[in-house]
C-alpha cells in the first residue's frame, strides 16, 4: 500500500484552489504558519502570490502556476522579472507548479539561479506538483483539508494532538501574545494594563479541570511562562504603582524620576528583571507553537484576544 507521500493526488481545477494548497504546503515546509496571500486574482501582484519567511528566516516569495502540461523557460524568466519589482525585495522566488517534475526545467533553473546570484539578483527554485504534495503530507489534518476523500483515518496520536490544539486555542483566545511580548520589552516604570488584566483569565483557563496538554514540551513551556508571570504579579503587588486610566498603564511612583527608598529601587530592579524573564518564556512558548502546531496563527489569535481588553 503506498504511503501518503507516494499517492497520486488530483491537481486542483482552479488557480485559487492551487494557491490555498501552496500556502499550506509551504507553511509546513518552512514551519511557518504566518505566510500571507498577496492581493487577489486579477490584481497586479509583481510575480508574487504568497510571501513570508522561509526556514532560514529569509523573506521570500512564491508564485503559483497552475500549469499541468508543463512550465517553460520563458515563463520562469518572465516571473523572475516581475518579482524583481516586489517590495520589500525577496531573497528567493519559488515557482510552484502543478506540472510533473522535469529534469530539463530543473537544470535550467539551477543555471539561471547561478547566473542571477552572480549578478546580484535573487535565485529561483521550481517546486513541482510532487513536491507540493509531499509537503502537504507532513500533516495529515492539512492533507484532509484539501483531500477529504483520501480516507485517511486519524491516528490515536492525531486525536490527542487535536485535543491539545483545542485547549491551546481556548487559552490563546484570551491571551494576546504578540502585544504582551512587546510590552514586556521595557522596564518597571510602566506596566501595560493588559499585563495585569490577562493574568487571572489565563489562570482560570490553565486551572480548568478540562485543560490538559499532552505534548510534553508544550506543557513545560506553558507551565514555565505561567510561573514566571505569577512571580511578576507578586512583585507588582508589592510595588507603589498607580493607574493612569487615560493611557491604560500602571505607573511606578518615582517623584523627580527617583525611587523614594532603597527598598523601592531594589524592587524596581527585580520587576524589570522579571519582565525580561517572562518575555523570554512567552517567546519560547510561541516558538514551540510556530514550530510544531502549524494550524495555529498567533497573529490571528492575538487579534481575537485583544478585543477583550481594548
Amino acid at each position: 500500500m503506498p504511503t501518503l507521500s507516494e499517492r497520486n493526488y488530483e491537481t486542483p481545477k482552479s488557480w485559487s484552489e492551487f494557491e490555498e494548497i501552496c500556502k499550506d504546503a509551504f507553511q509546513l515546509r518552512w514551519s511557518n504558519p504566518n505566510l500571507s496571500m498577496h492581493g487577489r486574482q486579477g490584481q497586479a501582484q509583481d510575480g508574487v502570490d504568497i510571501y513570508g519567511n522561509n526556514s532560514f528566516d529569509d523573506f521570500v516569495g512564491v508564485q503559483c502556476k497552475n500549469t499541468v502540461d508543463g512550465i517553460s523557460e520563458s515563463v520562469i524568466n518572465s516571473e523572475c522579472l516581475k518579482a524583481e519589482k516586489f517590495a520589500p525585495a525577496i531573497k528567493t522566488l519559488y515557482i510552484a507548479t502543478t506540472a510533473k517534475r522535469d529534469v530539463h526545467i530543473q537544470s535550467y533553473a539551477r543555471k539561471l539561479s547561478s547566473d542571477r546570484k552572480n549578478n546580484g539578483y535573487f535565485p529561483v527554485e521550481i517546486v513541482f506538483w510532487e513536491d507540493v504534495c509531499s509537503d502537504l503530507t507532513r500533516d495529515e489534518s492539512v492533507l484532509r483539508k484539501h483531500y477529504p476523500e483520501s480516507n485517511v483515518k486519524p491516528t490515536a496520536a492525531e486525536l490527542v494532538r487535536k485535543r491539545d490544539i483545542s485547549n491551546l486555542l481556548n487559552l490563546l483566545s484570551i491571551f494576546d501574545v504578540v502585544n504582551t511580548v512587546q510590552f514586556l520589552d521595557a522596564d518597571a516604570k510602566y506596566i501595560e494594563y493588559i499585563i495585569r488584566e490577562q493574568y487571572p483569565n489565563i489562570y482560570n483557563v490553565l486551572n480548568s479541570p478540562v485543560f490538559t496538554l499532552h505534548d510534553v514540551s508544550l506543557a513545560q513551556d506553558t507551565a514555565t511562562f505561567f510561573n514566571d508571570w505569577r512571580e511578576l504579579m507578586l512583585l507588582l503587588n508589592e510595588a507603589p504603582y498607580y493607574y493612569h486610566d487615560g493611557n491604560k498603564v500602571f505607573v511606578f511612583s518615582t517623584p523627580n524620576d527617583f525611587c523614594r527608598t532603597p527598598e523601592e529601587l531594589e524592587l524596581y530592579g527585580k520587576i524589570t528583571a522579571q519582565m525580561e524573564v517572562l518575555k523570554k518564556s512567552i517567546s519560547q512558548f510561541c516558538h514551540n507553537i510556530n514550530s510544531n502546531f502549524h494550524e495555529i496563527d498567533l497573529n490571528e489569535t492575538s487579534m481575537q484576544a485583544r478585543r477583550f481588553y481594548y
